[in-house]
């Protein structure tokens, strides 16, 4: 769904922001 897609791309900018 969109919003799994969403929460995965939030999850890639918190590993990249680290």
């Amino acid at each position: 769904t969109v919003m799994n897609t969403i929460q995965q791309l939030m999850m890639i900018l918190n590993s990249a922001s680290d």
